[in-house]
């Protein structure tokens, strides 16, 4: 494996040129200047670790790397290692605890990876993101034993993958606002064309709460409030 730290934070890799057209060129991936601070003030340092794939994946760590425990950070969709970072300081990790924020798949640093691979890209469902994030602390190959794993919104879909799928990485989880219904059948809806987060009346909307788990009574007393919100 290699890690190398960088001197300076980078902000999330962006499209540079607008989409393509028939005529157009592929689109160019450009990193937007450094960021300011804001992170390091946070206490955390900015690094990168190559994967088996050799794709590399720009992280944050925070303490001692020799710590008896680790909390690895999951962010959410359209986050990355920057944003989530201030997410993270909020919960006061004592001292004694090593923190890592990778980036997650397809987000920030690895934009410009999941752009060249086009429909090839693998990334969408919780398990491919679990395995991810395995993969992950194999490559740094100086995690000591199971981690803590705390996920938001995507993230916290994910942390539960990977509590299911790599038991023996996992010691504990804790969710913020897990992104459960992402499942893998509302992903192949999405696929065919039906949207059911794109509603846009009341009577989509009570299929969406529904779907993600909402009571009945609830989802049909709220719906009209949701959809005046589109």
């Amino acid at each position: 494996h290699k890690r190398t730290p960088n001197r300076a934070l980078p902000a999330p890799t962006h499209l540079a040129s607008p989409l393509p057209t028939q005529h157009s060129p592929p689109p160019r991936l450009a990193m937007a200047p450094p960021a300011d601070a804001a992170g390091l003030e946070l206490g955390f340092v900015s690094k990168t670790a190559e994967l088996k794939t050799g794709e590399v994946v720009a992280y944050l760590e925070k303490g001692d790397r020799h710590a008896e425990r680790t909390l690895l950070a999951l962010h959410g969709m359209t986050m990355d290692r920057v944003s989530f970072a201030s997410f993270v300081a909020a919960l006061q990790i004592p001292d004694g605890v090593r923190v890592l924020i990778p980036d997650a798949m397809g987000h920030g640093s690895r934009l410009g990876h999941a752009v060249s691979l086009g429909p090839k890209y693998a990334g969408w469902t919780a398990t491919e993101r679990a395995d991810d994030a395995a993969a992950f602390l194999a490559a740094l190959g100086d995690v000591r034993g199971p981690v803590d794993v705390y996920g938001f919104s995507m993230g916290g879909a994910t942390a539960l993958a990977m509590a299911a799928n790599h038991p023996a990485s996992v010691d504990r989880v804790v969710l913020l606002a897990p992104a459960a219904a992402f499942t893998e059948s509302i992903l192949s809806e999405t696929g065919r064309g039906h949207i059911r987060f794109n509603y846009q009346t009341a009577e989509q909307a009570v299929e969406f709460l529904e779907v993600i788990g909402v009571p009945a009574a609830l989802a049909r007393a709220g719906a009209p409030a949701a959809a005046r919100e589109r």
